[in-house]
């Protein structure tokens, strides 16, 4: 009993207590809109109106509570997180606090919604955070927009998480360094290319352009570079061939061209190199001493641009020196019986025989070349077919040549000659106007009938030391030691050597083993035709890496094609 009156007593005070602070009936009614109206025309405490604003089930309710809230990281909790809209922009109405304003624009995910609080921010530091930790793209492209001090638009265009807008940021800026920094730092490929277009400095570029790392990145700093010294620095020391080769196109240095043309590693540096030579006496060496055929004709072209049909001038230092240009003279008074429109393709083929019995070790025993010379003729193929190529009227047949080199060597007695013709094709369905087909012309053939006569130790040394392509093959086709052979097959680091001996094997095993583990898909494949019609059909009827039993299969419908071309 007197516990029911102390409860009675309690319920009677908390009446009193609510009747007091306005809070009657009306906040407790099930009707939302009485509750709406009590909050409209009431006046409550910052705790009630919290209770109601975050607990009540109605958002006209809470829209109305939250109307006359004060505390502004509730409003901003409320801006964020009410499941209504109405209720959340009645919270940010009320939001003045710019630090929370501003993270409310860099949480908010509409761009839209989030500029509407741009308006009461005015400190271009908060500006700044939202330009680089925004979550809507444009939201940090329009608050970068609100940004001026040089300071915060360095830290926005290294920071920013969008690299569209760390991209934007640059164009507001002129530090160097910043830039160079940017370009080594950013993750984003566009920021780095928008940066490096930037630097103007050749100091700050060199490096760059030298080992960046990325090819793009070094090419670009490489075209906005003038300057001859760092240029040739780049040329000579740029981490990627085709950033050394940009550098040379616009080097006019010519002794460091004349070095970069007979010391850079890769061809196509060599080549961008020699066709800037001046020096007649340079481009004669690399006409002679060159291995690659398109520096070769760089160099070949380049003189005859030089000089035309006339000698090249030329004072021999030494007797290397010497020899090389009376070489030249040889080869390019050959060249001169053969058509304009052929000769660089075809003098290619005189210079792998100049050079060849330049080698010590070869001249050693035949003595040095006392002759070259060359005849061409152009061939025609007509055939009696109509072609199905729809501008085409007749077949009008097919160009082609017979080419034909004679040398001869002052310590072996005769005249070596070799021919060489185009091998026309049986029959053809249609025929382009004015086709022509090369003959297949192999050097290491001629060459062969001069290197049998050497010893097979000298031999050896010729197909395993560093010398011309042309020279090892011919020394590998005049090798009869199959050991010798066996370890070129598998081990040489050039492919071209490797294909060449597995051409002269005989040992079946090795064969498979190449084809098994060569990486090179051109020498497996010579591999392939080198196997028994037994071994090679094994290959064909099981799977392996590398896609091996498909090409065992077009090797094995290859032979039978050829056997049946060649039968009676």
């Amino acid at each position: 009993m007197k516990a029911a009156q102390k409860l009675l007593t309690i319920a009677t005070a908390i009446c009193l207590l609510l009747a007091a602070s306005g809070c009657g009936p009306e906040l407790d009614s099930t009707d939302p809109r009485e509750r709406q109206k009590a909050i409209q025309k009431g006046s409550f405490d910052q705790s009630t109106l919290e209770h109601v604003a975050k607990r009540d089930r109605d958002p006209g309710v809470r829209q109305a509570a939250t109307t006359k809230l004060t505390d502004q990281n509730l409003l901003a909790k409320i801006a964020f997180d009410d499941d209504d809209g109405d209720v959340r922009h009645a919270a940010l109405q009320r939001l003045v606090d710019e630090p929370l304003l501003a993270e409310y624009a860099i949480k908010c995910r509409s761009s839209t919604a989030a500029e509407k609080v741009f308006s009461r921010i005015s400190d271009q530091a908060l500006f700044a955070e939202i330009a680089i930790h925004a979550t809507a793209y444009n939201t940090s492209l329009r608050a970068l927009k609100k940004v001026k001090e040089k300071r915060l638009l360095a830290e926005i265009a290294l920071t920013s998480k969008h690299p569209s807008v760390r991209t934007a940021t640059l164009t507001s800026l002129t530090d160097q360094n910043l830039f160079k920094e940017i370009v080594e730092k950013d993750e984003d490929p566009s920021v780095r290319m928008a940066a490096i277009k930037l630097i103007s400095d050749p100091i700050l570029l060199t490096p760059l352009a030298i080992s960046h790392g990325e090819r793009s990145v070094e090419r670009t700093a490489t075209k906005a570079i003038t300057e001859q010294r760092f240029l040739a620095e780049i040329a000579q020391n740029a981490l990627h061939s085709i950033v050394r080769q940009e550098a040379v196109y616009r080097l006019s240095n010519q002794s460091i061209l004349e070095s970069i043309a007979s010391k850079d590693t890769e061809s196509i540096v060599r080549e961008a190199a020699v066709k800037k030579l001046t020096s007649q006496v340079e481009l004669v060496k690399r006409s002679i001493l060159e291995r690659d055929k398109k520096v070769y004709y760089a160099a070949f072209e380049r003189i005859f641009e030089l000089v035309g049909e006339k000698r090249p001038t030329i004072a021999a230092q030494n007797p290397t020196d010497s020899r090389i240009t009376f070489s030249f003279l040889i080869l390019q008074f050959a060249a001169r019986d053969i058509p304009l429109e052929h000769r660089t393709r075809l003098s290619w083929h005189l210079q792998n025989i100049v050079s060849t019995f330049l080698n010590p070790q070869i001249a050693s025993d035949t003595g040095a070349l006392t002759l070259l010379s060359v005849t061409w003729k152009g061939r025609r193929q007509a055939y009696g077919v109509y072609p199905i190529v729809p501008d085409v009227k007749k077949a009008p047949g097919i160009k082609g040549e017979k080419f034909s080199i004679s040398f001869s060597l002052k310590e072996k007695p005769g005249i070596y000659t070799k021919s060489w013709a185009t091998a026309f094709p049986k029959t053809v369905r249609a025929v382009p106007t004015g086709m022509f087909m090369n003959a297949k012309v192999e050097v290491e053939d001629l060459l062969g009938e001069v290197l049998q006569s050497l010893s097979q130790t000298k031999l050896e040394g010729l197909a395993t030391s560093n010398n011309t392509l042309t020279i090892r093959r011919t020394a590998i086709k005049q090798l009869v030691d199959q050991n010798i052979i066996s370890n070129l097959a598998l081990n040489d680091t050039d492919e071209a050597i490797r294909t060449a001996a597995v051409k002269e094997l005989i040992d079946q095993d090795v064969i498979i083993k190449v084809v098994m583990t060569d990486k090179s898909k051109g020498v497996r494949y010579a591999a392939l035709g080198e196997l028994s019609d037994e071994n090679l059909e094994t290959m064909t009827k099981k799977k392996y890496q590398y896609g091996l039993q498909k090409a065992a299969i077009d090797v094995s419908n290859k032979r039978i094609r050829d056997k049946r071309a060649k039968a009676p």
